[in-house]
């Protein structure tokens, strides 16, 4: 079993395996079936997405009951599209955007902070994986705003923290976010108009989206839970 845990831009390498190496022999683990669009393969498929080793930690973070404070984790580069939403910001100034995180297009984005006058972004920078907790713990809802992804693992992470998630269809997001469609966007536009819906709701509806994420977590993407299907697949095997 060979198990995918980044983005396929070309099935070429598979469909040229497949040529010589028979469906007994040869089976394919990946995230989603969101990132294999077209791909057809004479050797099996499955689908086991991934887990977070500190869900410990994140699981005693208390449920969001509130949607004032806003994220996105992760490297400072153009993939992510970071800058759009810290613009979208400016015309929010009653919420707050966190970016934790480090890389190429810091600089950048402070310029753009400073010269628009931006007062609710705040560039948190780089926290230590050992120090998660410290991250999912400052704000209510993750934005995931990135042209592509496999996981991604931020996603797993917010679940588990029971945080909100507005998510673009990006790698596993539309699976994880199964019934939960209002999360998903496609555009800046739609983007504007969930985060001003999300900010209406009343506390017991976000506590009830909180608490349905995290318990979505443990049933499906828990370490528990990604251990027995894994187990089951090479029992099955």
């Amino acid at each position: 079993m060979i198990r995918y845990t980044g983005t396929l831009n070309s099935y070429s390498k598979i469909l040229k395996d497949n040529q010589f190496i028979s469906p007994e022999k040869r089976a394919y683990i990946f995230h989603s079936t969101d990132l294999i669009p077209g791909l057809v393969s004479n050797c099996p498929q499955y689908f086991i997405d991934q887990s977070c080793l500190q869900e410990e930690r994140l699981k005693l973070i208390p449920l969001t009951k509130s949607v004032k404070r806003f994220a996105m984790v992760g490297l400072f580069m153009p993939v992510k599209q970071i800058e759009p939403v810290v613009k979208l910001f400016s015309q929010l100034p009653d919420l707050t955007l966190f970016l934790f995180g480090q890389g190429e297009l810091e600089s950048h984005f402070k310029d753009i902070i400073a010269k628009e006058k931006i007062q609710n972004v705040q560039i948190k920078g780089f926290v230590s994986p050992d120090n998660i907790e410290t991250i999912y713990s400052q704000f209510d809802v993750l934005i995931l705003n990135s042209l592509h992804e496999t996981g991604p693992m931020i996603g797993i992470e917010a679940m588990a923290a029971g945080k909100l998630i507005l998510s673009r269809p990006i790698g596993s997001m539309r699976k994880r976010l199964t019934g939960f469609d209002e999360f998903i966007f496609t555009n800046q536009e739609e983007l504007l108009f969930q985060i001003k819906k999300i900010k209406a709701l009343s506390e017991d509806r976000i506590l009830d989206y909180s608490s349905r994420l995290r318990e979505r977590y443990l049933k499906e993407y828990s370490l528990n839970s990604i251990s027995e299907q894994i187990i089951s697949l090479i029992h099955k095997s």
